[in-house]
């Protein structure tokens, strides 16, 4: 069974968002860098060599 009617997301997002935008509730743009930049620092790009991980890097 389905639990949310096709296009709720969408609705919500072209709906709910821009009036909470608008109430300055939610961020109207994103800080530059990645997800990993913002946890670990800036200029930090990789995993470093020791974390497990790494193993599995791709050049």
């Amino acid at each position: 069974m389905q639990y949310l009617p096709p296009g709720t997301a969408e609705d919500f997002v072209e709906l709910v968002v821009p009036e909470l935008q608008r109430r300055g509730r939610h961020r109207t743009s994103y800080d530059d860098g990645t997800l990993r930049e913002r946890l670990l620092g800036p200029g930090i790009h990789r995993l470093p060599d020791t974390h497990p991980g790494a193993a599995y890097r791709h050049l």
